[in-house]
């Protein structure tokens, strides 16, 4: 026993996998809906036979056990046909069915239905047999909100399959990466062009922190007018050399708050990385024309501090512009 909890601890950390305290998770899924409540879309009915309220879809690339899904349902953000999740992991299904998702759906098999087995950077595979009722057929495509805590610690990309290269010429982050530590070959970084990486480009990716590649995955998943939730490393926020993320971050999304976790948030999973929840909105017509508006900051000392954030960004959205914090000011939260 002790030697399977300690090659599953090993895994864990190999693929930078750390699962999420619930007290974060219910802070994130509550920082959401304050933004839900705010769009009409959300307060509407549909449906012919029974009618019921709109509810947004959900997917969480690199689910894990699934937490950041049963929470969502748990705070009726939304309904289980809503939900999707995909790990690399193929042991989370049965981590799924230990936290009692399975109540949620009524079968096994409805809940396999939506928990995808695979690399969360690759296009999310689908059955046509599955029915996904109140949702449209580009449901594995895009997404009302995209929610989670992705692998991160120095994790690289282990493999390049073919199947992943092919994906990743999709992604937009790893042509800056490369080109801020290239300048003289501007030409690899034509969408166009590139029709495979090659064997340089593939090892420079590598070697590229697997959390980046992520951020571009979220943002890709989201539909227009949805929103995301992200646990990132503090360096994607702060470190020089990581410039272009901030950069393909701001050009893509809008941010709308930004807060700061205690050292030791995952200490009891095996790491004392510094993290921060980024809540970011992809906007409707697409193009983030100013990057000169408000953004809600605010670190906390303690995670009992979330529930005090929660409340003043209550307030913040309710006010908006006319009380602080705006990007001058950080609130601290003992």
């Amino acid at each position: 026993m002790a030697e399977d909890k300690k090659r599953k601890s090993k895994r864990q950390k190999d693929i930078g996998q750390f699962f999420t305290p619930r007290k974060v998770v219910e802070f994130i899924c509550d920082m959401l809906k304050v933004l839900l409540d705010k769009e009409e879309k959300w307060k509407t009915y549909v449906g012919k036979r029974r009618k019921r309220l709109k509810k947004p879809s959900i997917v969480d690339p690199a689910c894990g056990e699934g937490i950041f899904l049963k929470i969502a349902l748990e705070k009726n953000i939304t309904y289980p046909s809503h939900i999707f999740g995909v790990d690399i992991d193929d042991g989370m299904k049965e981590e799924w069915k230990r936290i009692n998702l399975l109540t949620k759906f009524g079968s096994e098999a409805r809940l396999e239905s939506r928990f995808f087995y695979q690399n969360g950077l690759l296009p999310i595979k689908h059955e046509p047999k599955y029915n996904y009722r109140g949702i449209k057929k580009n449901a594995l495509k895009e997404f009302d909100l995209v929610a989670g805590n992705p692998p991160y610690g120095g994790v690289g990309l282990k493999e390049i399959t073919p199947e992943l290269e092919k994906a990743l010429l999709g992604f937009d982050v790893w042509r800056r990466a490369l080109k801020q530590n290239d300048r003289n070959q501007g030409e690899l970084f034509d969408k166009s062009e590139i029709e495979v990486l090659g064997n340089k480009r593939k090892k420079r990716l590598q070697k590229l922190p697997i959390e980046i590649l992520f951020i571009d995955r979220f943002i890709q998943l989201t539909k227009l007018g949805g929103h995301i939730a992200i646990i990132v490393p503090d360096g994607i926020l702060s470190n020089s050399n990581l410039h272009y993320v901030r950069e393909f971050i701001a050009e893509n999304v809008k941010v709308d708050a930004i807060v700061s976790l205690p050292r030791d948030t995952f200490k009891n999973v095996g790491t004392s990385a510094k993290t921060s929840i980024l809540f970011m909105t992809k906007l409707l017509n697409d193009k983030i024309k100013s990057l000169d508006y408000p953004v809600f900051l605010a670190t906390v000392q303690n995670l009992e501090g979330l529930t005090k954030v929660y409340e003043l960004y209550c307030r913040y959205r309710k006010e908006g512009n006319l009380m602080n914090p705006i990007p001058e000011k950080v609130l601290v939260v003992k």
